[in-house]
């Protein structure tokens, strides 16, 4: 490299990220302080719930009844609670598994933040679903045990098929939310085949990976909750942030376009 080559700089400008709802302006930085002003932005951001909203975060009440309702599913399923004592399980998933979460996913919607208003709203109808499948239905007369065990496995398959996409979109978000889906994508693989197969054994693994994701999914909420309140942050989240966007490049881009349709216009008026 030259001495006089041009220092690692960009010119004044805007820099901002239409999905993340964040805009900085910046001038004569670096890219590396650039992108460190970016998720330092990202990180108040995710505290504060949306700016353009007037509603508090829903985060932490969506994650909390999604927690504490796979907590106690996940005890039966490992046999930790006996079989006599499984409709414990029924109110807790019907009220806060299920209606709650349910009205976290709508304030999420309300907030603008599309991941959030999917899982919630989607794992809320899960519980609503899972609490009226145990209470109320009956198989058909004739039915097998493993007719039943068929049934409940294409159940949780597509629930699993969901957990996976939705487990991708946690990659560019937190650390803390991309465990709660990872244990929650292996609990629901492992349920799935412990229903197709009959298998106990692996049905309590996957209860046991259900455990796990319950603890990860109240250590998310927590943070949030603690981190706010006292404007200091104690519990880390491992936020990953933005695919890494180079200003310089982007303006490079843009001339490269400019000049493309500028000699476009030309060739087309000789």
């Amino acid at each position: 490299m030259t001495s006089d080559s041009a220092p690692d700089t960009c010119a004044a400008a805007t820099y901002s990220n239409p999905e993340d709802d964040v805009k900085i302006n910046i001038t004569a930085e670096s890219p590396l302080v650039l992108e460190h002003r970016y998720l330092n932005t990202i990180v108040e951001k995710l505290s504060r719930g949306s700016p353009s909203s007037t509603l508090g975060n829903p985060g932490p009440l969506g994650l909390a009844g999604f927690a504490m309702t796979t907590f106690l599913l996940s005890c039966w399923n490992t046999g930790l609670l006996s079989a006599g004592t499984a409709k414990i399980v029924l109110p807790v998933a019907l009220w806060y598994g299920g209606i709650a979460q349910l009205l976290a996913g709508m304030w999420e919607l309300a907030a603008s933040n599309t991941f959030g208003a999917l899982a919630f709203t989607s794992y809320g109808a899960f519980w609503l679903s899972y609490a009226t499948i145990e209470q109320f239905w009956v198989p058909a007369q004739g039915v097998t045990e493993q007719d039943i065990g068929i049934a409940v496995g294409m159940y949780l398959l597509a629930w699993t098929i969901f957990t996976l996409y939705m487990m991708v979109g946690t990659f560019r978000m937190s650390v803390s939310l991309m465990l709660v889906f990872i244990f929650l994508e292996i609990a629901f693989i492992l349920l799935t085949a412990g229903s197709f197969s009959g298998n106990s054994k692996v049905t309590a693994a996957g209860g046991w990976f259900g455990i796990l994701t319950a603890f990860f999914a109240w250590y998310a909420s927590a943070a949030v909750v603690i981190n706010t309140t006292y404007g200091v942050q104690l519990l880390p989240i491992g936020v990953v942030g933005p695919i890494k966007r180079d200003p310089n490049l982007m303006v490079r881009a843009k001339s490269l376009k400019d000049s493309f349709f500028r000699r476009s216009n030309e060739r087309s008026t000789v």
